[in-house]
């Protein structure tokens, strides 16, 4: 779910963007769309970082579902 939805907004906005080609309304929203695509990076990294050091814990959702 927490890769879910981001993945479906940057999808809606890449959908609005190329909309937004046509009617040139790109610039209000592409500094949004760059902090969305290195927010969505850094975040990414830093989980495959603690994965890979074995520091990640457990997910709220696997522990919700064992109970």
């Amino acid at each position: 779910m927490g890769i879910v939805v981001p993945a479906g907004g940057m999808g809606f906005f890449l959908y609005t963007f190329y909309l937004g080609i046509l009617g040139d309304l790109v610039e209000p929203f592409f500094g949004a769309f760059l902090a969305a695509v290195i927010l969505l990076v850094f975040s990414a990294a830093y989980v495959l970082y603690k994965r890979a050091k074995g520091t990640l814990g457990e997910s709220v959702v696997s522990m919700r579902v064992g109970e």
